[in-house]
């Protein structure tokens, strides 16, 4: 399932017309069934019905949007954070799957109209360059250091 809210601070009066916040939650249970032949330590093999996640499918994700757009020279300031919920990244057959942690990733965005469809747009994604965390069996298994990234482009609109 999943739940959105759109709402523009307006109600606030005033300069507040020129934001807007934008939330998204959503929920998912996933499972895949499967059969594992195990040893049953005497010499002999088990045949086990098991279950677990989809690979890669987060249990949740959030998404926060915070916009504004200064309307007298176009500027549009966009930040935005988002989350997701553990998940299966490789399946280890008796040995212990690998899951990546959750993690806080805050972007921001600035667009600036130039002229003629011609329009500008700064941005820096990951602000904190938070770790990539991996556990297998409960233990760090890998750490992967993202960092922060930036980008400028120049796009034209025909």
């Amino acid at each position: 399932w999943e739940f959105e809210l759109r709402k523009s601070l307006d109600f606030l009066g005033g300069y507040f017309t020129n934001f807007l916040v934008n939330v998204n939650y959503t929920r998912i249970h996933s499972k895949v069934e499967y059969d594992e032949t195990v040893s049953n330590g005497q010499g002999g093999d088990l045949v086990v019905h098991s279950s677990r996640p989809l690979q890669g499918q987060s249990p949740y994700m959030i998404n926060v949007s915070f916009l504004f757009t200064e309307p007298s020279i176009g500027t549009a300031i966009n930040i935005l954070y988002n989350r997701y919920g553990e998940r299966l990244d490789a399946v280890v057959l008796g040995d212990g799957d690998v899951y990546e942690q959750p993690r806080d990733i805050v972007d921001l965005a600035i667009t600036q109209p130039l002229f003629s469809g011609l329009e500008a747009k700064f941005t820096i994604k990951d602000i904190a360059g938070s770790n990539v965390i991996f556990t297998r069996r409960n233990e760090t298994y890998r750490r992967i250091t993202k960092g922060t990234t930036y980008g400028l482009s120049v796009s034209w609109n025909l």
